[in-house]
């Protein structure tokens, strides 16, 4: 008695079929190799990145077609905009202090505030280097 599910043939009936007969795997072309273990390495690495550029050009091009991208000249422009008053108001700080405490806040002092907004800004002056377009993959790089 057959099972259910299961096709057994049946000698002469017409468009019955015999065993399905399992397929051996097929043999590699050739054996791999320390070489072609590279190669397939270095297949993937690159694959993988051209699809996260092909991904990433996607987004772009949505971003672009809902008016949601950002010309890089325009984001200059305003960093440079809000950076050139705050370098302006740190390296007011010194004088600003010395005005409102007067005697009190001596010539060290100063030199010491001065000192301080000068460290401040060098944070600062390290931003262009710091905005990369790879920015984010270089965190999740560090993590």
């Amino acid at each position: 008695m057959a099972l259910k599910g299961a096709r057994e043939p049946v000698t002469g009936v017409k468009g019955a079929k015999g065993p399905k007969r399992l397929r051996l795997p097929k043999a590699p072309r050739q054996p791999e190799t320390e070489t072609t273990v590279a190669l397939g390495e270095e297949y993937l690495r690159r694959r993988n990145r051209i699809l996260a550029i092909k991904e990433k050009r996607e987004a772009m091009e949505l971003a672009l077609v809902r008016d949601e991208l950002v010309e890089k000249a325009l984001v200059e422009r305003q960093l440079a905009y809000f950076t050139i008053p705050f370098r302006q108001a740190v390296l007011s700080i010194p004088t600003k202090l010395r005005l409102k405490l007067g005697d009190a806040f001596t010539h060290e002092m100063v030199q010491i505030a001065k000192q301080i907004a000068a460290e401040t800004l060098e944070h600062l002056s390290h931003l262009p280097e710091a905005v990369d377009a790879d920015w984010q993959e270089r965190l999740e790089e560090e993590k």
